[in-house]
C-alpha cells in the first residue's frame, strides 16, 4: 500500500457555459475531502524476539535496550522481530461515526531491496507493556508469573516462516484470528504511513481495543527496519507532506464531509442493470465498497454498457466513478442520458479516465443543465493490451448540481470482507479439513417431468434459418419448469443465432435444479452463431446454479462450416493456428462452451456435465471460476480456433479470482472440482486443464490427452494448492506433459508464478512427451510418485511453436521429472524407463533463471532445495539421474541402471545419499612421452577401447598415461596399479610392441577396460629421418646396409644437391637400383622408405625414381608403396599406380626410357592467401609426380585410383580437435576454394589421404555455436565443423536436432572422403538440377558407388534420410576407402525389428550395428525408417573416420 497523502478539496474556477451539447473533453479529477474525527495513541505497544535465549522477555521500548524508542523490525528464519500496536477505543459512536480509519505508522528503513511490511489485525487483547521491564544487557527483568506483559512465549498471534507450509505460518492461542489488512513499504527516511484498517476496526469496535501486528512480507528479507512506538519523545520529523508530525502510533478516524447538496443519489440495487456481466454483477456498483465490481467484455458488434435508474427525472450535476484497476490502465467510455430508457442521448463522447488512481474519479457534467432519469456508461474498453475489451467499475455515482458550483466527491472505501471461519485443509484431492474425503455430487437422474424442447417448445432442429436461442431461453425461464424437471434435446442441429435479452454475451443459461439432456451426444448439436474474436462469449451460461446436469451435447460453432470461406484477400478467412506464440488472426467461434462463474458473491455448486463434446472454442472448452462441486466426465475436447498466449485454447480451466485474491471459505472459493474420464485431443488445444488462481483440493484423475501443444494437465503458477493429478495418460507432447509452476502474463494480478503447496502428482502414465513433469518458479512441497514415464524415444510430437501444421518439435533435452526451483518436492517410487530420444534424462536438478519476461525477469530464479528422491526405477533411458545443483538433496533407495550413456552425473554433495555409481567410463585419455602429448589412433571416444601409438622413437623410454574418469568416485588402474593423484601414471616401454591396459572400476564393481598399443622403435633408430650431406655429394648416398636380422621398417636416408631453380632454392636427389636394394634390406613389411636430409635449406624437394630403380621395383613382388620423407612433409606412392607400360605408352617411349619424379613443395603463396583470409595456416605443401622420358616428354599424374598418403609436417604439435586438412582448389572467379581431406595426426605431423594432387593445406580452427554450448554432440560437432565436413546453417547457428535429407547426408560424406566435386556423371538423376548446391557432392559419391537413386531415376534430395539408407551409404563410404569386414571377428549384434530391414540393407546395418558406428534405439529396436538429425550425423560420421584406414 503507498502512502497517503493529506487530501486536499479542489474546486472549479469558472462554471462551464450552459448548454446541452455533446461535448469531447478530457477528465478532471478531484480528490476527496476529509474530516478528522479522533486520534488516538497507542496504549500498549512492544516488539516480540524469536531468538530462543529471548522469546521469554518483554520488550517494549526497542529489542534490546537503548534509548531509540523504536523496533527493529525484520524476518529471517528463526529470528523473526515482530511489533504489536494496541489502540482503545473510548467512544465507539466515533468509530461508527467514522467514514475511514487509518493506522499510523512512522517508519525508516536501511534495507535496500524494497522492503514491504504487512499489518495483521489480531482479535485479542488481553495483553499490555510496561516500560519498567524493558529488557537490557545489564538487567534482565523477568515479566513476574501469570503476567501479561506481551513476549514471543505469549502473544496471541505470531508469525513464524520458518514454517515450511506457509499456511501454517501464523501461530494462534487464545481463539485468536489473524487477518491480514495490507502492507506498506518504508524509505530510509522518517515518513509516516497509513494502512486502511476501518472494517476491522468496525467489526472489532465492541472488544474497547484493538490490537495490530507488524511483520516483514517476505521471508527472504532478513534486514531490520525502523519502527516507532510510543514510548519515544514527542520529537517531530519535518515533512513536506505531513508537516510536524510526531513519531509516536496513532489510529486516525476521518469523517468525509461534503458542502449539502453535493450528495450523490441513493441508487438502489434494483435500478442498476448491465447489458452482460462476467459474474461480477452491475449491482456491485452502488455496494459502497471498492472491493467488488462491475466487469463486461466487448464484442466485435457491440460494446457494453452499465445505467443508473434514478426512478424519476431529477437534476444531475457530475458523476463519480471509480474504475477496476485503475492505477494500471485508463478506460475508454461515453456518457449517455435518457428519460424513458429507449431514447438515449450523448452528452459526453470519447472520454478516458486517468490511469493514475482507483478512487472515484470526476466525470463533470457542469453547466449542461441536464434533467434525465437513467445515466449510461457505454465502455469502450481499455489500454491494457491483454484485456482491452474489458470495461469494469467499482462503483458510479450521480451527483445533483452543487449550490456553490463544486464538486466534491465522496469517496467509496476498499474494504476487504471478513473470511469466513473454516478450517484449512492439509491433505490433497478430495478431502475436507477435518481429513473427511469428499463424495462428489450426483444429480437427480430421474425427473420429476420431463419436457421436449421441440414438442413442448416449438424448437426446430436442423432448420438454418431458425433461431433457437429465443426458444431455449423460453424454455428455461417458463414457470412451469421446476426443480427437478429437465429439458430434453431430441438429436437435430440446433442453430442458436441470438442471445440472452439480459446478456449480450450468452446464447442461453441453465437453471438450478433443472437439468439439460440432448438425445446423444453427437447427434445433438449446439450450433453457435458466435463466430467473432471475443473471450467472453459463451454457449451456455451457469452463473451462481447448482444441482443440475448437463448432458449429451456436441457445441460447436459456424466456424467449422465457414473454413472455406475466403476473405478480401484471397486468402482463407477463417483458420485454425498451432502458434502459442501469437493470437490467431484467422480467430473464430465462441469464448467458452460452458461457462459456470460466480454472480453477486455466489460461486455455482454442484453441477456435472458428462457426455459432452466441445470444440471451435476460443479460450475455455468448459470454464469453472469461482465455484466448487463441479464434475465434467466423459467429454471431448478439440479444435480451439487459437492457441496463442493470454489464455486461449484451454479444454477446461478451474479457477479462482483473477485479481490474485484466496477467497479461502468464502462462496467463491474454488474446491472439490472433479475432471474425469475426458479426453484432450491435440494440435489444437494449448493446454488440456488447467487449475489457477488459488484452487485446491480439485481432483483430475483418468483423462487422455494427445498432442496438446503445450504441458496438458498446467498448474498455472497462481498459487493453486493441494490438488491431486492422478491416473491420467498423456501423450505426444512437444512440452511437459504434467506442468507445476509458471512463467510469463502481466504483474500484479495476471502474472503467473508458484504453484503450490503441496499438488500431488501420482499413477499417471506419461509416454513419447518431451518432458513428463516440470516443477519450477518456486513451486513448494510437491509429491511426484509412482507416475510411469515411458517411451520418448525421438522428438517427432506436433512442434506448433513455428505455426507451421506437421513441423517437428526441435526443442530436445527431454527429461522425465525436472526440478528447477522446486522447494521441498518429494520423488518417489516413479517409473522412468526406455527414453531414448537424443539428450534425455530420466530426473533433473538444475538451476533456473526464472521468468524471462521483460515485465517479471528473473522471478522464480533458484535451485532445487530439500528435495527428496526415492524408490524410483530409472532405467534404458539415454541418462539416469543428473543432478546439476541444489541445496539438502536426499537420494535413497532408487535403481538407476542400464542407462545408455550414463547412469549418474551428481556435480554436488548430497545431504544423504545411497548411489553407488555404475559409470566405470573415461572422460578422457592423455598420453606424453613425459613433454610431448602423443596422438591416439583412433581419437579418444569414450565409447571406444582399443588404441595404438605407432612410431615411438627409441629415445623415449617411458610414457606417462593420464585417464580421467567419467566419474570421480571410480578406480583407475594402470596395467594393475592403482592410480593416485592427478599427475597420471609412468609405464616403462620396451623396444617393439607395448601393451598398456587402464582398467576403470565403479563404486557398485562395474569393470571396463581400455587398451594402447605402443610401438617403440629399437636401438640404434631415432624414429626420425637420418642425416646426410648438406649439398653436393654422390647421386645416391646410400648408408651401409644393417647386418642380417636388423630389420627395423625405417627410411634409407638420400643426399641431396641444393640447385637454384628460377630463382629458388631446390634440393635434387635421385633413386637409383642400389637405393632401392638398401631400402629393401630396411624393411619387411613392403613400404619402402626414402629420407632427404632434413637439414637441407630449401622450400622444394625433387626426387627422381630413374628407370633402373622403377625397374627394381617393378621385379620385387612384395614392394607395395615407396615413400619419400622431407622436412616439409612426406609423399607414400603406392606401387601399383605405376605402371610402366601404360606410362611409357603416354610418353610414346618404350618403358626402359621413363623415370618418375616426385616434387615436395612449400606453396608460401597459397599460405599467404588463405592467411589474408583470416584462417590459422600451420602448413601448406604442394605434392606433384611426374612422369618423365630421356628425350624431355613428361606428364602429370594428378589422380590415382586409390588413396595416395601424404604428410605434412608442423613446427609444434597438432591439436587434431582443431584442426582441418584441405585441397586448395579455385572457383570459377580463381578465388581459393579449401575441400576437406581425411587425416590422421601424431605429434606434428599430420597424414592426409587423396585420390588427388595439388596444394594441400593445415588449418587450425575453434568453431562452436551458441546452439550447441549444452548439447550432447558438442564435442563432434566442433571436431567435425573445425574439419570443415559439416556446417552451421549460420555463423552462431547448427540446429543440432533438425532431421538430415538425403543430399545434406551424401555431401557430409564426399567430404569425409574429401571427393573432389564432379558436375557431370555417369549417374544422372531427374531431380538434381545444375547449379544445386549439393549437385557436385551428391554426383562426387554416385561416381565412386557410396550413393544411389531410386529405380524412378531420382535422388529425392529434399527426402529425410532414414537411418538404413544411412547405414549402406557408410558401409559404401568405408568399403570405398578400404574397409575389409571380412576380417571382423565377434558376435553379431540383433534387433527384433529386423523383419522391418529391406534386403539392401540388411548387411550394412550389421556391420554399422557390429562397429557402433550406429546403434540400435531402444528395446532392442533398430528402427530402420527413422531419420537422423545433424548432431548424429556429425557423430556418426566421426565414429567412421576413426575407424576406416585409406588404403584403398
Amino acid at each position: 500500500m503507498s502512502k497517503i497523502k493529506k487530501t486536499v478539496s479542489l474546486f472549479l474556477s469558472a462554471l462551464l457555459v450552459l448548454q446541452m451539447v455533446l461535448i469531447i473533453a478530457p477528465l478532471q479529477v478531484h480528490a476527496e475531502t476529509i474530516n478528522e474525527l479522533a486520534k488516538y495513541g497507542a496504549s500498549a505497544n512492544a516488539v516480540i524476539e524469536q531468538t530462543t535465549a529471548y522469546q521469554g522477555f518483554h520488550f517494549p521500548r526497542n529489542h534490546q535496550g537503548g534509548s531509540t524508542a523504536s523496533y527493529n523490525v525484520k524476518a529471517g528464519n528463526g529470528t523473526e522481530r515482530q511489533a504489536y500496536f494496541k489502540f482503545d477505543l473510548p467512544d465507539p459512536s466515533k468509530v461508527t461515526q467514522a467514514d475511514k480509519i487509518l493506522l499510523s505508522i512512522k517508519a525508516k528503513t536501511t534495507v535496500t531491496t524494497n522492503p514491504s511490511f504487512t499489518v495483521v489485525g489480531v482479535t485479542y487483547n488481553n495483553w499490555s507493556s510496561d516500560i519498567n521491564y524493558q529488557w537490557v544487557v545489564t538487567n534482565s527483568p523477568v515479566p513476574p508469573a501469570g503476567s501479561n506483559l506481551i513476549t514471543w512465549t505469549n502473544a496471541a498471534v505470531r508469525y513464524n516462516s520458518s514454517v515450511t507450509d506457509s499456511l501454517l505460518r501464523y501461530e494462534t492461542k487464545y481463539g485468536a484470528q489473524a487477518t491480514e489488512l495490507g502492507t506498506f513499504s518504508p524509505t530510509a527516511a522518517d515518513d509516516e504511513y497509513r494502512v486502511d484498517v476501518t472494517n476491522f476496526v468496525k467489526q472489532n469496535k465492541t472488544a474497547g481495543a484493538v490490537s495490530f501486528l507488524v511483520r516483514a512480507t517476505e521471508k527472504t528479507q532478513t534486514g531490520a527496519s525502523t519502527i516507532y512506538n510510543s514510548f519515544n519523545t514527542d520529537a517531530d520529523f519535518s515533512s513536506s507532506l505531513f508537516g510536524s508530525t510526531n513519531k509516536k502510533p496513532a489510529l486516525i478516524l476521518q469523517k468525509l464531509e461534503g458542502s449539502g447538496p453535493n450528495l450523490p443519489y441513493t441508487i438502489l440495487p434494483a435500478n442498476v442493470t448491465a447489458s452482460a456481466d462476467d459474474g461480477n454483477i452491475p449491482q456491485n456498483v452502488v455496494g459502497n465498497n471498492r472491493y467488488y465490481r462491475w466487469s463486461a467484455q466487448n464484442t466485435a458488434d457491440q460494446r457494453q454498457w452499465i445505467q443508473l435508474d434514478l426512478g424519476s427525472a431529477k437534476p444531475i450535476g457530475y458523476l463519480g466513478i471509480a474504475f477496476n484497476a485503475g492505477k494500471i490502465r485508463k478506460s475508454f467510455f461515453d456518457i449517455l442520458v435518457s428519460n424513458d430508457g429507449i431514447t438515449w442521448t450523448p452528452v459526453l463522447v470519447g472520454q478516458e479516465s486517468s490511469g493514475t488512481t482507483e478512487e472515484v474519479e470526476l466525470v463533470n457534467l457542469s453547466g449542461k443543465n441536464i434533467t434525465a432519469r437513467y445515466v449510461r456508461y457505454l465502455g469502450n474498453g481499455n489500454s491494457a493490451p491483454n484485456s482491452k475489451d474489458w470495461n469494469s467499475l467499482t462503483a458510479f455515482q450521480i451527483y445533483p448540481p452543487a449550490a456553490d458550483g463544486s464538486t466534491n466527491l465522496i469517496p467509496v472505501p476498499y474494504t476487504e470482507p471478513p473470511k469466513p471461519p473454516a478450517k484449512r485443509n492439509t491433505v490433497p484431492g478430495l478431502v475436507d479439513g477435518d481429513g473427511a474425503p469428499y463424495i462428489p455430487y450426483e444429480p437427480n437422474r430421474n425427473p420429476i417431468k420431463t419436457w421436449n424442447i421441440v414438442t413442448d417448445f416449438g424448437a426446430k432442429p436442423d432448420d438454418p434459418n431458425f433461431d433457437n436461442s429465443l426458444i431455449i431461453n423460453n424454455a428455461i425461464s417458463d414457470p412451469r419448469v421446476l426443480a427437478n424437471h429437465e429439458i430434453y434435446f431430441p438429436n437435430g442441429v440446433y442453430h442458436l443465432k441470438s442471445t440472452m435479452s439480459t446478456d449480450a454475451l450468452s446464447n442461453f443459461q441453465v437453471k438450478s435444479n433443472v437439468n439439460l439432456r440432448g438425445e446423444s451426444e453427437q447427434g445433438t448439436v449446439l450450433l453457435s452463431y458466435f463466430n467473432e474474436l471475443n473471450g467472453s462469449s459463451r454457449v451456455i451460461k451457469a452463473f451462481a446454479k447448482k444441482e443440475l446436469l448437463i448432458s449429451n451435447f456436441t457445441i460447436k460453432s459456424i466456424f467449422g462450416d465457414k473454413l472455406n470461406e475466403m476473405g478480401p484477400d484471397g486468402q482463407p478467412k477463417y483458420a485454425y493456428s498451432t502458434n502459442t506464440n501469437t493470437a490467431n488472426p484467422k480467430i473464430g467461434g465462441y469464448g467458452n462452451g460452458i461457462y459456470i462463474d460466480q454472480s453477486g458473491g455466489i460461486g455455482s455448486n454442484k453441477i456435472v456435465v458428462e457426455n459432452v463434446t466441445v470444440e471451435h472454442f476460443q479460450r475455455m472448452g468448459i470454464r469453472v471460476s469461482r465455484s466448487q462441486e463441479i464434475t465434467i466426465r466423459n467429454s471431448t475436447f478439440k479444435n480451439a480456433t487459437d492457441v496463442g498466449a493470454g489464455g486461449a485454447g484451454y479444454g477446461i480451466a478451474v479457477q479462482g479470482d483473477t485479481t490474485k485474491v484466496d477467497h479461502f471459505g468464502e462462496p467463491i472459493d474454488v474446491y472439490f472440482n472433479l475432471v474425469e474420464n475426458n479426453k484432450f485431443l491435440g494440435p489444437y488445444l494449448r493446454h488440456g486443464v488447467i487449475v489457477q488462481h488459488f484452487a485446491h483440493n480439485n481432483l483430475i484423475t483418468k483423462n487422455y490427452a494427445n498432442g496438446t501443444l503445450l504441458d496438458s494437465l498446467d498448474l498455472h503458477g497462481e498459487n493453486e494448492y493441494l490438488n491431486e493429478i492422478s491416473y491420467n495418460l498423456i501423450e505426444n507432447v512437444p512440452k511437459e506433459a504434467i506442468g507445476v509452476g509458471n512463467t510469463g502474463g502481466t504483474p500484479p494480478n495476471t502474472n503467473h508464478s508458484a504453484s503450490g503447496p503441496k499438488n500431488y502428482i501420482h499413477h499417471n502414465t506419461l509416454k513419447h512427451n518431451r518432458d513428463g513433469v516440470m516443477v519450477y518458479m518456486g513451486s513448494p512441497d510437491t509429491i511426484i510418485e509412482a507416475n510411469e514415464i515411458i517411451g520418448t524415444l525421438d522428438y517427432k510430437m506436433y512442434g506448433g511453436t513455428s505455426g507451421d501444421d506437421g513441423t517437428t518439435n526441435v526443442v530436445q533435452d527431454g527429461v522425465g521429472i525436472k526440478l528447477h526451483n522446486a522447494p521441498g518436492t518429494i520423488v518417489k517410487n516413479n517409473i522412468i524407463r526406455g527414453n531414448t530420444a537424443a539428450n534425455y534424462s530420466g530426473i533433473l536438478l538444475s538451476h533456473h533463471n526464472g521468468d524471462s519476461n521483460v515485465n517479471m525477469l528473473g522471478a522464480g530464479a533458484g535451485d532445487p532445495e530439500n528435495v527428496t528422491i526415492t524408490g524410483n526405477t530409472v532405467t534404458g533411458n539415454t541418462y539416469g539421474l543428473r543432478i546439476e545443483t541444489g541445496k539438502n538433496i536426499i537420494v535413497k533407495g532408487n535403481t538407476i541402471k542400464d542407462n545408455l550413456i550414463r547412469n549418474l552425473k551428481v556435480d554436488i554433495a548430497l545431504a544423504e545419499s545411497d548411489l553407488k555409481e555404475a559409470e566405470a567410463t573415461l572422460s578422457s585419455l592423455k598420453v606424453t612421452d613425459g613433454t610431448t602429448p602423443l596422438d591416439l589412433s583412433p581419437a579418444f571416444a569414450a565409447d571406444k577401447t582399443d588404441y595404438s601409438i605407432a612410431n615411438v622413437a627409441n629415445r623415449v623410454s617411458s610414457l606417462v598415461i593420464n585417464p580421467t574418469p567419467q566419474v570421480n568416485t571410480s578406480v583407475i588402474k594402470v596395467n594393475g596399479t592403482v592410480l593416485t593423484g592427478t599427475n597420471g601414471a609412468t609405464v616403462a616401454l620396451s623396444a617393439g610392441p607395448n601393451n598398456i591396459t587402464i582398467e576403470v572400476t565403479a563404486e557398485n564393481g562395474t569393470k571396463k577396460n581400455y587398451q594402447i598399443t605402443v610401438v617403440r622403435f629399437g636401438s640404434g633408430s631415432s624414429g626420425s629421418t637420418s642425416g646426410g650431406s648438406s649439398s653436393g655429394g654422390s647421386s645416391s648416398g646410400v648408408t651401409p646396409t644393417p647386418a642380417e636380422g636388423t630389420k627395423n621398417n625405417q627410411s634409407t636416408p638420400l643426399t641431396s644437391e641444393v640447385k637454384t631453380v628460377n630463382g629458388k632454392e631446390v634440393a635434387q636427389a635421385k633413386v637409383d637400383d642400389k637405393v632401392i636394394d638398401a631400402a629393401l634390406k630396411n624393411t619387411d613389411i613392403g613400404k619402402l622408405k626414402l629420407a632427404v636430409d632434413s637439414t637441407v635449406k630449401a622450400n622444394q624437394m625433387v626426387v627422381t625414381l630413374n628407370n633402373s630403380a622403377l625397374q627394381k621395383i617393378a621385379t620385387e613382388d612384395k614392394v607395395k608403396s615407396v615413400t619419400i620423407d622431407t622436412k616439409l612433409g612426406s609423399y607414400e606412392l603406392p606401387v601399383k599406380q605405376i605402371n610402366l607400360q601404360e606410362l611409357a605408352a603416354k610418353l610414346g617411349v618404350s618403358k626402359e626410357n621413363v623415370n618418375v619424379e616426385i616434387t615436395i613443395t612449400k606453396n608460401e603463396d597459397a599460405a599467404e592467401k588463405a592467411k589474408s583470409s583470416g584462417q590459422k595456416v600451420l602448413g601448406t605443401v604442394e605434392f606433384t609426380v611426374k612422369v618423365t622420358s630421356t628425350d624431355g616428354k613428361s606428364v602429370e599424374l594428378s589422380t590415382f585410383t586409390q588413396f595416395v598418403p601424404r604428410t605434412i609436417k608442423a613446427e609444434g604439435t597438432l591439436n587434431a580437435r582443431n584442426l582441418a586438412a584441405v585441397r586448395v582448389e579455385k572457383d570459377g572467379q580463381g578465388s581459393p576454394v579449401y575441400q576437406p581431406v581425411p587425416f590422421t595426426v601424431s605429434g606434428a605431423e599430420a597424414t592426409l589421404y587423396s585420390r588427388t594432387n595439388s596444394t594441400y593445406m593445415l588449418l587450425e580452427n575453434n568453431i562452436t555455436f551458441a546452439d550447441v554450448k549444452t548439447h550432447w554432440a558438442k564435442d563432434e560437432i566442433e571436431r567435425m565443423a573445425n574439419k570443415y565436413i559439416v556446417q552451421g546453417v549460420s555463423k552462431d547457428e547448427f540446429q543440432p536436432d533438425q532431421a538430415v535429407t538425403r543430399a545434406e547426408f551424401a555431401a557430409l560424406i564426399a567430404r569425409s572422403m574429401g571427393l573432389k566435386p564432379i558436375t557431370s556423371s555417369q549417374n544422372k538423376f531427374n531431380d538434381v538440377r545444375s547449379g544445386d548446391w549439393f549437385e557436385g557432392q551428391v554426383y562426387a559419391a554416385a561416381e565412386v558407388g557410396i550413393v544411389s537413386g531410386y529405380d524412378d531415376q531420382t535422388f529425392r534430395p529434399n527426402q529425410k534420410i532414414s537411418r538404413q539408407e544411412m547405414a549402406v551409404m557408410i558401409y559404401r563410404a568405408m568399403k570405398f576407402a578400404g574397409f575389409d569386414n571380412k576380417s571382423q571377428v565377434g558376435s553379431n549384434v540383433t534387433f527384433t525389428d529386423e523383419n522391418l530391414f529391406e534386403n539392401w540393407a540388411k548387411e550394412a546395418i550389421s556391420v554399422m550395428a557390429n562397429k557402433k558406428i550406429v546403434e540400435g534405439v531402444a528395446s532392442g529396436k533398430y528402427d530402420p525408417t527413422a531419420t537422423a538429425t545433424r548432431a548424429q550425423s556429425s557423430v556418426i560420421l566421426s565414429r567412421m573416420l576413426s575407424i576406416v584406414q585409406f588404403n584403398q
